[in-house]
């Protein structure tokens, strides 16, 4: 039973880890909608690394960088998810590594790219395709949800056994204190 507690623990941090990543970009991508300049990008690399798995392995695409004109250096794109719908960015790719992306990673140029000039140390920025999806994404919503369900779980494991814990100690108490007539 212990084990399953601690599963259950650290799959709802994992969620609550995984609800402020996508609360962020959610933010960003919400920020850039409202307040954002659209442009199109000059050049783009992209950065694949590769993600081994039991049934194999394969590449994606886990940084994207882009010059726009009118911007000093390239800037890092945010909140990647790339043209699959289900959010997997897959790169048929042979090494690791900065690279020129192909089209099947969606971040081939020209892109077009929504950012904010207004940036002080960095500039946010986010592919218009990544930027409508985080926008009408609930995917937040849905971390949040599952974080509390599997807190919910883990503590209905807990009660029963803390009230047996309990329930015992006063049976042993019982056992053990002297009768007062």
């Amino acid at each position: 039973m212990q084990i399953a507690r601690a599963i259950l623990a650290v799959l709802a941090v994992v969620a609550l880890g995984f609800f402020f990543d996508d609360r962020d970009d959610q933010a960003i991508a919400r920020h850039l909608a409202a307040n954002g300049t659209t442009s199109t990008t000059t050049a783009t690399r992209v950065h694949v690394r590769y993600v081994s798995g039991k049934g194999g392995g394969y590449y994606e695409v886990d940084e994207v960088e882009a010059n726009v004109a009118g911007l000093a250096g390239p800037i890092r794109l945010r909140g990647l998810r790339g043209p699959r719908s289900d959010g997997g960015i897959l790169f048929f790719a042979e090494q690791e590594g900065w690279q020129e992306p192909t089209l099947t990673s969606g971040y081939a140029s020209p892109l077009a790219v929504r950012y904010d000039p207004r940036g002080t140390t960095t500039i946010d920025a986010m592919a218009h395709a990544d930027l409508d999806y985080w926008v009408n994404s609930t995917d937040a919503e849905t971390d949040l949800w599952i974080c509390g369900f599997l807190a919910a779980l883990l503590l209905a494991s807990v009660v029963p056994s803390a009230v047996r814990a309990h329930r015992a100690r006063l049976a042993l108490v019982r056992r053990l204190a002297p009768v007062v007539p």
